[in-house]
């Protein structure tokens, strides 16, 4: 138990790193403006006062398959029950570990999660809803981005 739990806390250090280090790091050129799409050169195209149209709900991130979804939600799922368990800030480290392991374990950007936190929610919603539901009513939250570190 307490290797794991220092596994999880090193994974959740890694993942608050990284979002440290995009806090303050842009590509020469590459606007910080968080209204656009997030990709250099290109900007919102949406009419002035209106948001972007969001995502379906049933439609993953880009670059990530339905594999990798599945097992996000299966390493949620056991721990969502350790989470009811710990200190709400204890199992907030749980889910950031959690993610930061499973997105290592899969190549992600670490800095791409860590900024755009709500992708998380959405393979979560998409894919196991239930789990999400789960997590979020563990940790007491009101979305699972609300739990993770990130800018």
């Amino acid at each position: 138990m307490t290797f794991t739990l220092r596994k999880t806390a090193l994974s959740a250090l890694a993942l608050a790193a990284a979002g440290l280090l995009a806090a303050g790091c842009t590509t020469v050129g590459e606007s910080t403006n968080t209204a656009n799409s997030g990709t250099p050169g290109t900007s919102d195209t949406s009419a002035p006062g209106s948001a972007p149209a969001p995502a379906p709900v049933d439609a993953l991130p880009s670059g990530i398959t339905t594999d990798m979804a599945q097992d996000l939600c299966n390493d949620l799922s056991a721990q969502a029950q350790p989470m009811r368990t710990y200190t709400v800030t204890v199992g907030k480290v749980t889910l950031n570990g959690t993610v930061g392991t499973w997105s290592m374990r899969h190549n992600l950007n670490l800095v791409d999660l860590a900024q755009h936190r709500e992708k998380i929610d959405q393979i979560l919603e998409t894919q196991c809803p239930d789990v999400r539901a789960e997590v979020i009513s563990a940790l007491q939250i009101p979305d699972i981005a609300s739990g993770l570190l990130g800018t």
